[in-house]
């Protein structure tokens, strides 16, 4: 058929196959930018979402760190206090170990 029969025209004519590709291919093309610009926006949204996530849990390990540090001090402070508690006891032991030994050299002397 033609198209003076009422038909339309051959889908094998060069002008009107190449037409309809060339818009589909358009369309398709048209299609895929709005699709990767909804992905863009998705993709900063959520990049967003994720930076103030990031930033939270920044902030809990700064937190933390300062917990740590604090902890840290006590335990460096109750240490050094006890060694130099230990150590005062063991001078003083050793002081009235020294006073018992010449008591009792005195006394085997005398």
């Amino acid at each position: 058929m033609n198209e003076e029969q009422g038909g339309s025209p051959r889908e094998d004519e060069p002008e009107a196959s190449g037409q309809q590709v060339s818009w589909r291919r358009f369309g398709e093309f048209f299609a895929n930018i709005l699709r990767l610009e909804r992905t863009v926006a998705r993709l900063d949204q959520d990049n967003r979402r994720l930076r103030d996530q990031v930033t939270g849990l920044q902030r809990m390990v700064d937190d933390h760190n300062g917990q740590l540090k604090a902890i840290l001090a006590t335990l460096d402070t109750s240490i050094a206090s006890r060694i130099e508690n230990a150590a005062d006891r063991a001078a003083i032991d050793a002081v009235v170990r020294l006073l018992e030994s010449r008591n009792d050299q005195d006394d085997s002397d005398g």
